[in-house]
């Protein structure tokens, strides 16, 4: 039997998003670790490259291969919960 790979939550830690509240996503650390365990990673991104897009408000994060814009505890979590 096959563990699914980890998914990898990535909190970008570039200037807009740490103005505008990354800070506030490093509570995942702690939250994922101990509500998934080892079915999830969560890393800092020096820059996720999304400021440059019309209406994404910052911070960003990136859950799997996707994009969370505007990105707060709750959406982050809500959106590791539908991969899992």
């Amino acid at each position: 039997m096959n563990n699914p790979p980890k998914i990898e939550v990535r909190i970008c830690n570039g200037t807009s998003c740490c103005l505008m509240g990354a800070s506030r996503l490093m509570k995942l650390f702690s939250i994922i670790r101990r509500r998934f365990g080892c079915k999830a990673d969560v890393l800092t991104a020096a820059c996720l490259g999304q400021c440059w897009r019309e209406n994404n408000k910052p911070p960003h994060a990136l859950v799997g291969d996707e994009i969370i814009y505007n990105a707060t505890v709750e959406k982050v979590i809500e959106n590791l919960e539908s991969k899992l």
